[in-house]
């Protein structure tokens, strides 16, 4: 149960954010557009990490519209730092779907390397801070996004 709360809030103040976490698991942030108007911001989480997100773009959110954020999402080997993206997990292929407006740009975070695929093309993954990012397009229908650990870590 997602019991606790967490320090979380929109950058510049375009976005009422409100965020909860279970005890020692992923927090769940969502964040609105109660303007009348289109708005671009960051999120800041502050939790054992913290977060300005995104690092390499901005979420968007139309006028009215609420987005539901996974942070701290332990995926295998990997923890999803944060995804601008709304997600699902296809247990059976083993893979993220993705969802977002069309045309709209999307962020997806790290504690580690990976490779990363969208729809079975590699994505440029970055080294920012203490955090790996990659960034994506979204098309009209969700994306596959496959993650797979790059090294161990030492």
């Amino acid at each position: 149960m997602l019991r606790v709360s967490v320090n979380c809030f929109s950058k510049s103040g375009a976005y009422h954010v409100v965020g909860r976490r279970s005890e020692n698991g992923p927090a769940l942030l969502t964040a609105a557009n109660i303007d009348g108007k289109m708005s671009c911001d960051r999120i800041v989480f502050n939790s054992s990490e913290k977060y300005i997100f995104p690092n390499r773009t901005f979420l968007r959110l139309k006028a009215k519209e609420i987005r539901s954020l996974w942070v701290d999402m332990p995926m295998g080997e990997v923890t999803v730092c944060y995804c601008t993206s709304e997600y699902t997990y296809d247990r059976s292929a083993g893979e993220l779907l993705l969802y977002g407006p069309e045309h709209e740009e999307g962020e997806i975070a790290f504690n580690r390397p990976v490779e990363l695929f969208m729809d079975g093309k590699p994505v440029c993954v970055k080294k920012c801070g203490n955090i790996w990012i990659g960034v994506y397009v979204h098309d009209s229908k969700p994306i596959r996004c496959s993650i797979n650990c790059k090294k161990p870590l030492t």
